[in-house]
Formats: C-alpha cells, sequence, structure tokens
C-alpha cells in the first residue's frame, strides 16, 4: 500500500504538486523557457484546468534549475490594492530557496522601504493607497533582481479588476517591468471577461505580458499512459476495461478525469481491493455531484 494519500495521487479542483502533475511537462518546460528569457507572461484559460499547477511547476523549475528567487502574491479580494501591496512585501521579505537568502532579503526590503518612508506595516499608511507607496512597493521585485534574477508571481490578478486605483496599479506594473529581464513577472488568473478589461486599455497589462492560453484538455493518449501509475501508487490498479470506462467520463478534460478518477481510487480503498469497473461508476456518480455543486458545466 502507498504512502502517498489519495488525494495527492488525484489532486481535485486545486493545483496538483509537480510531481503528480499529469499531460502537462510540455507546457511547464515551454513557460520555463519564454520566463527564462525574461519575456513576462500571462497564462489564460478556462477555470480547472491546471493553470496554477502549470505555473507552479515552472516556479519550481525555475528556482530549483535556474538559481530565481519566487516572490508569489496571491491576489486578495478586495477594494483597493493595499492587501495587495502588502503581500508584496511580505513576499519580498521572505523570498528565496533556504534560510540565508531569506536573511539576505530582509535587510535589503526593510532598507528599501525606509529610504521612501514607507512601514513594513503598510496600515499604519492609511485605508487608501498612497500612489507614491502603491508603486515603491510594486518596485521591491526589481530592486531585489541587483542581486539575482526573480520571478514575481501574480496569482487570480483577475481579483485586481474591482480595485478602485486598478487602472494606476496596472499602469505602475507596466512601466515599472516592461522591457526588465532580470526581475519576470507571471500572471496566473482566470475569467476572461475581467481579463480582457485588465488587457486592453490603453495603460493595459496587454502592453506587459505576453499572453500564452492553456489547453482546456489532455490528450487521451496521455491519461491512458499516466493514470494508471496513479492508482498503483494508491494501491489499487485500475485494468483496461474500467480505465476505459474512466476515459469516456473525462473526455480528456482534467478536472471531471482527476474528480472521477480520486473518488473511484476512494472506493477501491473503501472496499479494499483493485479499482473496477463498480469503483469506477461509483466514482462518477460522486464526481458528478461534485462538479455540479461547484457550478462547472458538464
Amino acid at each position: 500500500m502507498s504512502n502517498v494519500p489519495i488525494g495527492r495521487l488525484f489532486p481535485s479542483g486545486g493545483p496538483a504538486d509537480p510531481d503528480m502533475m499529469i499531460g502537462r511537462a510540455t507546457e511547464v518546460d515551454d513557460l520555463v523557457a519564454i520566463l527564462d528569457e525574461g519575456v513576462h507572461v500571462l497564462i489564460a484559460g478556462d477555470r480547472r484546468i491546471g493553470k496554477t499547477t502549470v505555473c507552479r511547476a515552472a516556479q519550481a523549475k525555475l528556482r530549483d534549475e535556474h538559481d530565481m528567487r519566487v516572490v508569489f502574491v496571491e491576489v486578495p479580494e478586495r477594494s483597493s490594492s493595499v492587501d495587495l501591496c502588502q503581500l508584496v512585501v511580505d513576499r519580498c521579505l521572505g523570498a528565496g530557496t533556504g534560510p540565508r537568502l531569506v536573511k539576505a532579503a530582509t535587510p535589503l526590503v526593510q532598507k528599501l522601504l525606509e529610504r521612501q518612508g514607507i512601514p513594513l506595516d503598510l496600515s499604519a499608511l492609511g485605508p487608501e493607497p498612497v500612489p507614491s507607496a502603491r508603486r515603491a512597493v510594486l518596485e521591491l521585485p526589481l530592486k531585489m533582481a541587483a542581486d539575482g534574477r526573480v520571478l514575481i508571481v501574480f496569482d487570480e490578478l483577475q481579483r485586481a479588476h474591482d480595485y478602485a486605483d486598478r487602472d494606476e496599479l496596472t499602469a505602475d506594473l507596466c512601466d515599472l517591468y516592461a522591457g526588465q529581464q532580470d526581475a519576470v513577472v507571471l500572471v496566473d488568473g482566470s475569467n476572461q471577461r475581467t481579463f480582457e478589461t485588465l488587457l486592453g486599455s490603453s495603460d493595459g497589462l496587454g502592453k506587459l505580458v505576453h499572453r500564452r492560453d492553456l489547453a482546456p484538455t489532455i490528450a487521451r493518449t496521455v491519461w491512458r499512459d499516466e493514470l494508471p501509475g496513479h492508482f498503483e501508487r494508491a494501491g489499487h490498479p485500475i485494468g483496461q476495461a474500467p480505465l476505459d470506462e474512466l476515459l469516456d467520463y473525462g473526455a480528456e478534460r482534467p478536472y471531471p478525469m482527476m474528480t472521477a478518477a480520486r473518488h473511484a481510487a476512494l472506493t477501491a480503498h473503501r472496499l479494499g481491493g483493485e479499482t473496477d469497473s463498480f469503483c469506477v461508476q461509483d466514482g462518477i456518480k460522486a464526481a458528478e455531484k461534485q462538479l455540479h455543486d461547484d457550478g462547472y458545466d458538464l
């Protein structure tokens, strides 16, 4: 029996760990290559297709194999960019691949902010973002790049669509990072309509990022080759016939496929045997309910 939890072997509704990823290796390598060339990138596509999985796998490669520091910022749902800027400060203080780099980054960030009269706790500035403070904070990763290349990741940037200072935020990002190669921006998010707004204005992110659309499906042959290994690691191998049933249901779509596979593996675990046709059909029923509750269009 495997020591790897079923939830990790069959991630559903959230990003997969890089070593559990199925069928996105080429996309990850392509993203790593273009970011390593200093090109700023927006990963676009439908929800629940693996955008965050691809982005995080690329981040790990750039950190571990290309010696880039990663500043990861999950954009908050707020009325302005104040909390976003606070997260940038916090992540810059913790950026690095180990304690040595964290210790090296902390005094640098503190010094850069002190020069601008900006505290580490931005709440002291009040509820509204001060334009000069916002710009100085957004510039921190670029300043850190003087000591080594930096990747700054904005996850769920579409949330900034509702910020009162949205246009100023995007204009600052474009002004600061356009043409920069040692501090590279990666944007991960969803919601097509919102992104078109952020990208399309005269000062929009379209001036900064190169858009790459992630395919909504993964080829059936890839699922057939790689998915059985996950069932093996779970200790509940799957035969060819039940695998075909699972593949027919998933129709190459990552979210339905992994959701049904996870529930099938859980049924097999409960029964203490292989993942047979009964387990797959039970998994499909459970998956349909989960996807319906999530508002996923089957």
